[in-house]
């Protein structure tokens, strides 16, 4: 039993001493197209090579054909709503395009030598269900439209979907706002997330937990699908 005890002791240390720490010294934050904002840092054993961590959610899919619908149920042409659906796939992690982008303004700022390696570990609470704040409309719209809890992607390479399920009323709001966006502006989805950075005072090295936050505009999303015209009606 002592040695069994004695290999988890050594596991778990071998975890922690591998685990990714970011210089905090070297954060720098970037701005994408389409709002997308990302923060890198510099490992801390290896000053060439970032790593980006998320402050934008996105919603996955190509421009050409974003990940998200919504379909209204209503009584032929021009008669009341029965209801709607809405669903769209997110995600944290850049896309190839994304990510170039992100290394060319990132050489701009440090020098031509500079990588971009990829996503920064962050790890989640217990729960990582996304969060739509409240304080509006259609937030509160969404919140009791939700078909099961809102997980957030774990990994960059992930997405998630999520699903509401909209009553007669709400379909007919959802749509008026869709109409006049100033009544989304307000609306946001948002999660929390921890890192590990590295500091260095007076030659002593230390690490330090950090909270991070992600957040997504629902009018951007919802933009998105007019754009794209993926918003159907239904006759029933």
């Amino acid at each position: 039993m002592n040695r069994l005890i004695f290999i988890s002791i050594l596991l778990h240390c071998s975890v922690l001493l591998h685990a990714q720490s970011l210089d905090e010294s070297t954060r720098k934050e970037i701005q994408l197209p389409d709002g997308i904002r990302i923060t890198v840092f510099a490992s801390a054993d290896d000053i060439g090579k970032y790593y980006y961590i998320p402050a934008t959610l996105q919603l996955a899919g190509e421009d050409s054909r974003p990940e998200i619908s919504l379909l209204t149920y209503r009584h032929g042409d021009n008669g009341p709503f029965e209801g709607g659906l809405l669903h769209f796939l997110m995600q944290w992690g850049l896309t190839p395009e994304q990510e170039q982008m992100a290394s060319e303004s990132l050489r701009q700022l440090t020098d031509s030598t500079t990588v971009l390696a990829g996503a920064a570990e962050i790890s989640f609470a217990e729960k990582d269900i996304l969060d739509i704040l409240p304080g509006d409309p259609i937030g509160d719209l969404l919140r009791r439209s939700t078909t099961a809890p809102i997980r957030v992607p774990t990994l960059a390479i992930h997405k998630t979907a999520a699903s509401f399920r909209l009553a007669k009323e709400d379909a007919a709001t959802l749509l008026e706002a869709i109409g006049r966006p100033q009544h989304l502006k307000d609306t946001r989805f948002a999660c929390r997330y921890y890192y590990t950075v590295t500091r260095q005072k007076d030659g002593i090295r230390t690490t330090e937990k950090r909270e991070g936050r992600m957040e997504a505009l629902f009018a951007q999303w919802i933009g998105k699908l007019v754009k794209y015209h993926l918003l159907k009606t239904q006759s029933i």
